[in-house]
């Protein structure tokens, strides 16, 4: 099975150096505070749920943003530069340029929560004998051959098909 996963965002248009830090860690706490309340309503426990944070940031007056990986909140003004940098790499990766000198706005807050679901333990293939209950005559065309029944039970446990088994079996 795979996580679950939800995505959580707050419109917060904003320059990016005029950004109001406690404004925005109260944003991003209420946005946890969600996250985790709905994943804890599904079942998951604290040890099991982890989360993301994003920032939607673009150039001022650019028509589109890019979703910039931030480090958890509480954000500090460090954490601002950080996110800067990370802004200008991914916007050359992106388009081929940056631009340094321009300034920066936020547009969104972005949370991305995970339920993590423990992942199974599938047995170890077992050998074919294990599987195998009894082998009958069958009939192909006219040529007799023999084909084997196998218990599904012992069967799916760890013999695919096509591996161990293959159907039908021949002399």
């Amino acid at each position: 099975m795979s996580d679950v996963k939800h995505d959580y965002v707050r419109s917060k248009l904003a320059g990016l150096n005029e950004l109001d830090l406690i404004e925005v860690n109260g944003l991003f706490a209420q946005l946890i505070e969600q996250a985790k309340a709905d994943l804890r309503a599904e079942g998951f426990r604290d040890a099991e749920i982890r989360l993301d944070a994003f920032l939607d940031l673009r150039y001022a007056g650019q028509g589109y943003e890019l979703t910039v990986p931030c480090p958890l909140p509480p954000l500090k003004k460090s954490d601002l530069d950080l996110m800067r940098q990370r802004f200008d790499t991914q916007h050359e990766q992106a388009s081929g340029h940056k631009a340094e000198t321009e300034p920066v706005e936020l547009v969104s807050l972005r949370l991305i929560s995970y339920g993590l679901v423990p992942r199974q333990n599938f047995l170890p293939q077992r050998r074919r004998e294990e599987a195998l209950t009894k082998r009958r005559p069958a009939r192909e065309k006219s040529t007799l051959a023999s084909s084997m029944a196998c218990s599904p039970a012992r069967s799916i446990r760890g013999i695919g098909w096509n591996q161990d088994i293959r159907f039908p079996a021949r002399r």
